[in-house]
């Protein structure tokens, strides 16, 4: 075997233990979606247009639309073991609203649900977003998705948001170019490969 040959390996075998490139994000074609199996229950649908007033909130960056659509018990688990109660995540939103710029969009997938309660519904969430930020000197298109599981709870007729939990998966892009999610952004950086589970 010669020297270019073992180099080939090398580089092949590095690459496969890194990871696959992630595919660029795309997006439903409107801000929520429903797997196919809970379109019939009438809670699931009131959810998923809660949903829909949480990316127009969004989009408009109206905090106080979105704070209405929470419980006042709101809550975060973070994957660190810390947890956020609603005071703390309203300030986590503002500053959301400060750090990034329109426009700013997001789409909800409801993959699954189930009733932990007669007013309580549990859902698993793919979230995913678009927004642009000042990064490097540079006001850069920041894409994400996220997978994680969100409580809902019925106020008086209304359902409002509980708490979100089980955060896993994190991806995110900047400028169509995959980042590590757990590091500041590098520009020099190469395209980040997810290592294989």
């Amino acid at each position: 075997m010669n020297w270019i040959t073992c180099l080939s390996l090398l580089a092949a075998l590095v690459i496969g233990c890194a990871g696959a490139r992630l595919p660029a994000p795309t997006y439903p074609p409107a801000p929520t979606a429903v797997a196919t199996g809970l379109a019939h229950y009438a809670d699931v649908q009131k959810i998923r247009s809660r949903y829909e007033h949480m990316a127009s909130a969004f989009a408009a960056r109206d905090v106080e639309a979105i704070a209405a659509l929470r419980t006042a018990d709101f809550q975060v688990d973070f994957p660190n073991g810390d947890r956020h109660d609603a005071a703390q995540m309203l300030e986590v939103l503002r500053h959301f609203f400060v750090q990034n710029r329109p426009p700013i969009q997001l789409w909800y997938t409801l993959r699954s649900a189930e009733r932990t309660g007669p007013d309580t519904i549990v859902v698993e969430v793919f979230q995913q977003g678009s927004r642009y930020q000042e990064l490097a000197g540079k006001l850069r298109k920041v894409e994400h998705d996220i997978t994680q599981r969100e409580t809902w709870r019925r106020e008086d007729g209304v359902w409002r948001f509980r708490a979100v939990a089980a955060i896993r998966n994190p991806h995110r892009w900047v400028d169509g170019k995959p980042i590590d999610p757990s590091k500041p952004f590098d520009p020099a950086a190469p395209p980040f490969r997810p290592p294989k589970p």
